[in-house]
């Protein structure tokens, strides 16, 4: 805990390296809990390299792989292999939600990199009806008055929209509002956020 209040910022980083192996160990809600305490700070800390490397891993820490432990319950009587879902529900989506509506115009495009990695490391999804939401989520973004929160949208679009195309249905009306907010992007006035929108037109 005193390595993540470290004034040098690599060690801060190298601690939320670490995390999703510390929330594989957890075996109770309340080491979870104490893991979500340790990282939380780091996910808005002032150095983008921190926070970055903190959204990721906060987000990779679901994917902890419990099928070693598969029918073993855990200390506090929890299926083990609900822990995962525990953690994306308690833990990365009240968070993800937090900084997506921030004044702070880092913590969200920080929120912007959280859902590209939790849909293209499949961490959610596409059947998931949260993958929907975080969608949804995204999409409201679309018209922040910050240029880079924009071009963060457009990247993260740029990198989940083929992995959800297969599925396309044109009546959904998240695909819909995909096409406007693509629209929107390209003819943005800030050069690399209409670039990006363009090639996801393409």
């Amino acid at each position: 805990e005193q390595l993540s209040r470290s004034p040098a910022w690599r060690t801060r980083q190298a601690v939320s390296c670490v995390l999703p192996l510390l929330v594989s160990t957890c075996r109770t809600v309340e080491s979870r809990e104490r893991a979500a305490e340790l990282i939380s700070p780091l996910v808005v800390d002032p150095v983008f390299e921190v926070r970055k490397t903190s959204s990721y891993c906060i987000c990779r820490a679901a994917a902890c792989d419990f099928m070693e432990m598969s029918g073993e319950p855990t200390l506090d009587g929890e299926p083990v292999q609900d822990m995962g879902r525990m953690w994306l529900d308690a833990v990365v989506l009240p968070q993800l939600e937090s900084m997506r509506t921030s004044s702070k115009f880092n913590d969200r495009i920080i929120s912007l990199h959280m859902i590209a990695t939790l849909l293209s490391e499949r961490l959610i999804g596409e059947d998931d009806v949260r993958c929907d939401i975080l969608l949804h989520i995204a999409l409201t973004l679309a018209g922040d008055r910050v240029p880079n929160v924009r071009l963060a949208l457009a990247r993260a679009l740029f990198e989940i929209t083929p992995l959800i195309l297969h599925k396309r249905n044109d009546q959904a009306i998240i695909y819909q509002d995909i096409e406007l907010v693509v629209q929107h992007l390209s003819a943005d006035k800030d050069r690399d956020a209409s670039y990006f929108g363009s090639l996801i037109a393409q």
